[in-house]
């Protein structure tokens, strides 16, 4: 990860902890993930519920860049990368206009060549995606995708945690969260306890045998008991 990909990740992490606007803690990601990407234009489309796509945000509001967007809101690859769940890239024009011939003319309009993109996700359901487009000869690569991926799941972060929560609200989830890892724990050392054996007589077989801790002879029966 490079320096400025790492400082956009860092940024966009920290907005998700204070109060903040979705639109504008959004413009600001879009340009995190231009200049971490060295890609010219990005931006974030939304499926609704009726499975429309909509522009949710874009690093530039010219009339090329828009277009861009605008040309994959029904083909194109954020409607793939949805609909597929999984990363797209196309490299060329070519490659792009054999697949999606609008966006490829709006592509040549703008001077692009290359483009990248993801599904935005929440609980594994694909809700949108972000794409990339580059002007230069450099192709995307699987690393490329992957902090494409990253700045996509922190994009949904951002839409969904929009609400404000109180500190003694975030202290109090703080003191759950505490209480289930100690309760985890405890299982922990009981289970560890349970598969602990012992050896004892048994007078069934006349020798010793190998015997959980819960295991409790009387006479020349013998009784086992589940409880700790």
């Amino acid at each position: 990860m490079t320096d400025e990909a790492a400082r956009a990740l860092a940024a966009m992490a920290a907005a998700l902890v204070v109060p903040h606007d979705i639109s504008g803690t959004l413009v600001d990601m879009m340009a995190g993930m231009q200049s971490a990407l060295d890609a010219e234009t990005c931006g974030i489309l939304a499926s609704d519920q009726a499975g429309q796509f909509e522009v949710l945000s874009v690093s530039s509001h010219s009339p090329a860049d828009l277009a861009l967007f605008d040309a994959q809101t029904v083909r194109g690859p954020g409607v793939s990368a949805f609909r597929l769940d999984r990363r797209v890239i196309a490299s060329g024009l070519p490659a792009v206009r054999q697949q999606w011939p609008d966006l490829a003319s709006a592509m040549e309009a703008g001077g692009h060549r290359s483009v990248l993109a993801c599904p935005l996700r929440w609980h594994g359901e694909p809700l949108g995606a972000a794409a990339v487009f580059r002007r230069g000869p450099a192709e995307f690569s699987d690393a490329d995708g992957e902090m494409l991926q990253a700045f996509a799941d922190l994009s949904m972060l951002v839409v969904v945690h929009s609400d404000r929560v109180m500190v003694r609200t975030a202290a109090q989830r703080m003191d759950e969260a505490l209480e289930t890892r100690v309760l985890i724990e405890q299982a922990k050392g009981v289970i560890s306890h349970q598969r602990r054996s012992l050896v004892l007589w048994d007078p069934v077989v006349g020798e010793n045998v190998r015997r959980p801790p819960t295991t409790r002879t009387f006479g020349c029966r013998r009784w086992w008991s589940t409880s700790s």
